[in-house]
């Protein structure tokens, strides 16, 4: 795996004594749109990043947005059947207002845009490949710095993104969690409730309902929330009790109804310490678990024009001169396009929020 990129359009010849430890240069493959130059072998590098930086984002179907703002239909009844004789078929009948029942009032998710852009001034970068680069290839490392930073908002945003506190990003699950699928756990006191139980019972909570066809498919919690499972449970969940999530990386899995299911620890879900002031009872930390079924879930994704067919964050370069003065300058953009879809208004999503005494968040 290339651990990095470089940009060689200014040397037609290799020469390896322009390389450094660590950095590997890659000649790229450039297509021209409206003075915008897409890398398209970046591509293999930015899945590698994303492969590495992120599991949410991996585990996402990806579908075409059909508009800026992606909305759906929401069946709030079904029409009415039952036994009729079967000599006269009888059928029950139903009324011209069952189509009444189709709620049309999503508010939808706004396709937003993520990316970031760093510069070159063309002398600077001149001088400095003339004079051999002698502190390494400094366009690969920020082109690495970039899709690293690219790739870590990304995944933080599938979990707490919020359109209401900065509009030009998406709402991510917790804003997008249905009402009523919040419940808590209490591990203080002489009797604490159990983890493991409380997530058994809200997936089969989940998973009875007949009208809304669900199947909790993954926990995701915060590292200390997996390490209170494990003190539950025991050594067999970490060394006994694993399954794969995506290629190489395999994640502890608790035993519900519905079979076993991934406990999967993320950076990004950050657990709430209690405030100071006031009594513990009424300030505890928390600590929080997602249970979702990933099959209401979506990316919905507008391709970037003059990019390749995927929906994955891409690389694009532009040179553009300078009004007034005519000095030349190369940019390098990280550009993705879309919004996190979660269909029946959150209907797959389940939280449960756990207490603990207070500086449990804080202390080893």
């Amino acid at each position: 795996m290339v651990s990095s990129l470089s940009d060689t359009r200014s040397q037609p010849t290799h020469d390896p004594a322009l390389n450094t430890v660590g950095w590997q240069n890659i000649q790229a493959v450039a297509t021209a749109f409206d003075g915008f130059t897409v890398r398209s072998d970046f591509m293999d590098e930015i899945v590698e990043y994303l492969r590495r930086e992120t599991i949410f984002w991996p585990m996402l179907k990806k579908r075409a947005a059909e508009a800026d703002v992606v909305r759906e239909m929401r069946e709030t009844a079904f029409p009415d059947s039952g036994f009729v004789s079967k000599i006269d078929l009888n059928p029950v009948e139903n009324s011209t207002s069952v189509p009444a029942s189709r709620d049309l009032s999503d508010p939808g998710q706004e396709v937003k845009a993520l990316g970031g852009i760093i510069e070159f001034g063309h002398y600077a970068r001149s001088l400095y490949t003339q004079q051999g680069k002698p502190y390494g290839d400094i366009v690969a490392e920020r082109t690495d710095k970039l899709l690293i930073s690219t790739a870590r908002q990304l995944e933080q945003a599938l979990f707490i993104g919020n359109a209401a506190q900065n509009p030009l990003q998406f709402n991510g699950i917790t804003l997008q969690m249905q009402e009523g699928h919040t419940f808590e756990a209490d591990l203080r006191g002489s009797t604490p409730d159990s983890i493991v139980r409380k997530i058994r019972s809200i997936v089969r909570l989940a998973t009875s309902d007949i009208l809304i066809k669900r199947k909790i498919s993954v926990v995701w919690t915060s590292g200390l929330g997996l390490e209170r499972i494990e003190i539950e449970v025991g050594n067999s969940l970490t060394y006994h009790n694993l399954i794969e999530i995506t290629p190489g990386v395999q994640v502890p899995a608790v035993i519900t109804q519905s079979g076993r299911i991934p406990i999967i620890p993320s950076p990004y879900i950050i657990d709430t310490p209690g405030s100071p002031n006031g009594l513990e009872a009424d300030n505890p930390d928390i600590i929080d678990f997602y249970l979702l079924d990933m099959d209401l879930i979506e990316w919905r994704g507008v391709l970037p024009e003059g990019g390749t067919n995927s929906f994955d964050p891409q690389i694009f370069d532009v040179s553009i001169y300078g009004s007034g003065a005519p000095y030349l300058v190369e940019k390098r953009m990280g550009l993705i396009y879309g919004t996190l879809y979660c269909h029946n208004r959150g209907e797959g999503i389940y939280r449960l929020r756990v207490k603990v005494p207070r500086n449990t968040v804080s202390s080893i």
